[in-house]
């Protein structure tokens, strides 16, 4: 196994990584449920036609979930655990529409063990939803084994 210091020496602020996914009205209905959030902008088209959006809109939180999909996949991936985040949400998204997450490592302090990291979110128009950093405590932590519990 890479020790936490090698996998973050390995890392080069400057680099970046992408990771995509479309939001459906299942994966916000699956949002509402687990999290009680029933807002009916999110959920009711009806009601969000007859507002300023005029359609219905992902919520923040559900956003920046795919942000932390996006982390644990590309950089720095299984191995870390954001310890901090900062996000602003500049423009809506809205259902369907389809999410690409731009990680770039802003810096590396691996004697720490933290990587910080730049993210932008943007719909399929090229339109930033989300934008921030984070920063990312960087653990050795046991490969994931097919017979381990999801």
């Amino acid at each position: 196994m890479t020790s936490t210091y090698e996998a973050l020496s390995a890392r080069m602020p400057g680099e970046t990584a992408t990771y995509t996914r479309q939001v459906t009205d299942a994966d916000v209905a699956l949002f509402a449920l687990i999290t009680g959030d029933q807002h009916p902008l999110h959920l009711n088209q009806h009601y969000a036609a007859g507002t300023r959006f005029a359609q219905r809109i992902i919520p923040t939180t559900l956003i920046a979930g795919i942000v932390e999909a996006a982390l644990a996949t590309t950089i720095p991936g299984m191995c870390g655990v954001v310890q901090w985040q900062q996000l602003e949400f500049p423009t809506l998204a809205y259902v369907d529409d389809a999410i690409t997450v731009t990680i770039t490592v802003l810096g590396v302090e691996a004697t720490q063990a933290h990587m910080c990291c730049g993210i932008n979110a943007s719909n399929q128009h090229g339109v930033t939803v989300a934008r921030g950093e984070m920063r990312l405590a960087i653990k050795d932590l046991p490969a994931v084994g097919e017979d381990d519990d999801a």
